[in-house]
C-alpha cells in the first residue's frame, strides 16, 4: 500500500488499485481503478487521472482531529494518525485504537507512524517514541521529543528523526532497547525527516541543511537558500535513489530550493519543459517500486516524475486538496 497525505486545512487519504494510494491531511481520499489487477506498484504508464476517487473529511466526522500520518502493517490493516489519537481501517470503516487498561501512549497527537517487517507499529507522537506489537505497547522514554520520521535500516533496526528537544535529532532502537544521538555525536540537533541510502548512512533533513551521518562520520550540505531559516520548516522530505543520489524536497521555492537532487556532492534542479523543481514547495517525496518519484506540493497539487516525463495531478483534475504532505 502506498501512502500519500495532505494537510494545512484539507487532507486526503487517497487509495489507488493496484497497489492502493492514500492522500492524507483534514481529508482521508481513495483512488480506485476498478478494472486495473492488483499489482506490487502503480503502473508509471497509467495516468493518475484515470483513477476515480472517494473522500473521507474531518468534518464528516471521520476522524477526532486532523490527520497527520498513515501507514499499513503486514497484516493489511491501514494505520492513521492524528492530532487526537490513532485509528485503524479495515478497508470498510475507521476504527479509533485504545491502547490496553493501564497504558497509554507517550502523547495523544501522533505525528509519524511505520508499519515494521516483522508486523509490528511504530507510533510516533509529539513526546516520544512507542511500539504496538502483538497486543502490547512498549513505550521509549528516552526518545522524549516530537517524533517527525520514522525508518526501518535492512538490519530491522527504528531510526527516528525528533523535534522540541536539543538533545539531538536521531534515536534508534535496536531489540527493544532505544539509544538517542546528542549534537556531540554529529548528529543536528533537531531534525525533521530522514531516510537511509544504500551504503548504511542516514540522510538527516534540518531547517537549513542535509547531513550524512552514521556513527563515526557527519557531513553537512548546507542549503545556502536556507541560511536565514534556523528552527523553520527546511528540509521536509527525503527519498534515496537506488544510484546513490538523494532527493530533497525543501518547504520554501527559490533558488536552489524546492525539489534538489543531491548527485556527486553537487545540488541539481529538476528542469523540464513542464516543470522547474525549484518553484515547488515540497512536503512529501515518494520513490516507488518503478523509480518513478512522487512530489507532495504545497499548492501545486501532486507530481510524478518517471523516465523524464513529468505528470501532474491537482484540485482541478480531482484531488481533494492541492497540498499534499508525504505518500
Amino acid at each position: 500500500m502506498t501512502v500519500l497525505r495532505t494537510m494545512w486545512g484539507k487532507a486526503v487519504v487517497v487509495r489507488i488499485r493496484a497497489r492502493p494510494v492514500f492522500v492524507l491531511g483534514t481529508v482521508l481520499a481513495y483512488l480506485s481503478l476498478v478494472a486495473l489487477p492488483r499489482a506490487l506498484a502503480l503502473d508509471p504508464d497509467r495516468r493518475i487521472s484515470q483513477y476515480a476517487h472517494t473522500a473521507w473529511r474531518v468534518r464528516d466526522g471521520v476522524f477526532a482531529g486532523a490527520p497527520t500520518a498513515i501507514t499499513q502493517t503486514t497484516d493489511g490493516y491501514v494505520w492513521i494518525g492524528t492530532v487526537g489519537g490513532l485509528l485503524r481501517f479495515d478497508g470498510v470503516r475507521f476504527v479509533r485504537w485504545t491502547p490496553p487498561t493501564g497504558e497509554h501512549l507517550p502523547a495523544t497527537a501522533v505525528f509519524s507512524l511505520l508499519g515494521a517487517a516483522d508486523g509490528s507499529l511504530w507510533i510516533g507522537t509529539s513526546g516520544g517514541l512507542a511500539q504496538w506489537k502483538n497486543g502490547n505497547l512498549l513505550n521509549f522514554p528516552e526518545t522524549a521529543g516530537r517524533v517527525n520520521s520514522i525508518y526501518e535500516d535492512r538490519e530491522g533496526t527504528i531510526w527516528m528523526a525528533r523535534s522540541r528537544t536539543r538533545a539531538g535529532a536521531v534515536c534508534k532502537v535496536t531489540a527493544s532497547v532505544a539509544k538517542c544521538y546528542a549534537p556531540k555525536d554529529g548528529v543536528p540537533p533537531y531534525a525533521g525527516t530522514l531516510t537511509g541510502d544504500n551504503s548504511g548512512y542516514l540522510w538527516i533533513g534540518t531547517s537549513t541543511a542535509l547531513v550524512r551521518w552514521k556513527p563515526g562520520s557527519s557531513t553537512s550540505y548546507e542549503l545556502p537558500g536556507l541560511k536565514s531559516n534556523a528552527a523553520l520548516g527546511g528540509v521536509m522530505a527525503l527519498a534515496a535513489a537506488p544510484d546513490g543520489s538523494v532527493w530533497t524536497g525543501i518547504a520554501n521555492s527559490g533558488r536552489g530550493l524546492g525539489l534538489q537532487q543531491r548527485v556527486n556532492g553537487t545540488w541539481r534542479t529538476l528542469t523540464t519543459t513542464a516543470l522547474d523543481s525549484s518553484t515547488l514547495n515540497v512536503y512529501g517525496l515518494w520513490l516507488d517500486r518503478h523509480n518513478a518519484l512522487w512530489i507532495g506540493t504545497q499548492g501545486n497539487g501532486i507530481y510524478r516524475v518517471h523516465d523524464g516525463k513529468v505528470e501532474r495531478f491537482r484540485s482541478a483534475d480531482g484531488l481533494s486538496s492541492d497540498t499534499a504532505e508525504s505518500f
